[in-house]
């Protein structure tokens, strides 16, 4: 089964880095090259907090009965199903970005994690693990969310049962 992401996600990844780069020009040659010491630092921590959103809501998961490649760029890792601590279903409708969505899904992580209730998944899991941990959202017939990766939540756990892979909650 692959999930891939939705092609916004893209999209708003390429508009981000595109006002990034306006914002430096514009910003050094305002200050003729003054503030170049800032620019290089801002420029930095804004690219570190993309890449981490990117690897969060970009990447390709790929399951199979064995476990769960993860493919972002040239980065392309397989976990087995028992490296992952977290297999669960989660109410993601108390988070602050699903309030107006029926945000019902499952989180898989490697490490160990207690996700706060006001905090969206996408959220959680590029602050905690972007590349070890995925998680993915029940869509209702032909709704796909922004920033989530949607599966139809029959099929979803269907295949993960006929694979024997347990999920808490479920």
């Amino acid at each position: 089964m692959k999930i891939c992401p939705n092609r916004m996600v893209y999209a708003g990844i390429a508009i981000s880095f595109i006002c990034l780069c306006t914002f430096d020009v514009t910003l050094l040659i305002r200050s003729k090259g003054d503030a170049l010491p800032l620019i290089i630092v801002m420029t930095i921590l804004i690219l570190a907090f993309l890449l981490r959103y990117a690897a969060t809501v970009g990447k390709v998961v790929i399951l199979d009965s064995e476990g769960c490649t993860f493919s972002f760029m040239f980065y392309r890792k397989k976990y087995l199903w028992n490296e992952f601590t977290v297999k669960r279903l989660e109410n993601f409708q108390g988070a602050y970005s699903y309030k107006q969505q029926p945000g019902v899904g499952a989180m898989f992580s490697i490490k160990p994690f207690h996700r706060p209730k006001w905090m969206g998944p996408s959220e959680f899991c590029m602050l905690t693990s972007p590349l070890s941990s995925f998680f993915v959202c029940f869509g209702i017939g032909d709704v796909r969310y922004p920033n989530a990766y949607t599966v139809d939540k029959t099929v979803f756990l269907d295949t993960l049962s006929q694979w024997d892979i347990e999920i808490d909650g479920s």
